[in-house]
């Protein structure tokens, strides 16, 4: 199962994760500022994807090694932490824009959150 987890967290990655006005932009759109700020257009630093990547690259790799589960469930509870967290952020940033929809959050939060969950589960 946790396999299974960390391979929807990576098909997350590339999938849009909000529904803007101005396009429906992926995790890898979104440095890993955003879930400190909340704020768009921020640039530089590590993406929000890179950061999924890795985590659910190293949660897959530690599958092999039961006595670092341990280790894969804090992967996988990193990943669902960063959607949820990711999902708050977008709310409030476009709430006080007044552009909420209550399509605004898109399918890779979600694919993500169910894949960090998964693996932390498996």
């Amino acid at each position: 199962m946790a396999l299974v987890g960390a391979a929807a967290a990576i098909l997350a990655v590339p999938l849009p994760w909000a529904n803007l006005r101005v396009g429906s932009p992926s995790s890898i759109d979104f440095p890993v500022s955003f879930l400190l700020s909340g704020k768009f257009g921020a640039t530089g630093g590590l993406s929000i994807g890179v950061l999924v990547l890795i985590l659910a690259g190293v949660g897959a790799l530690l599958f092999s090694f039961p006595k670092l589960s341990f280790l894969r469930r804090l992967c996988g509870g990193t990943i669902a932490l960063v959607a949820v967290v990711f999902a708050a952020q977008l709310i409030q940033t476009l709430t006080r824009a007044q552009q909420m929809s209550p399509t605004s959050i898109a399918v890779g939060v979600f694919l993500a959150l169910v894949g960090g969950v998964v693996m932390a589960a498996g």
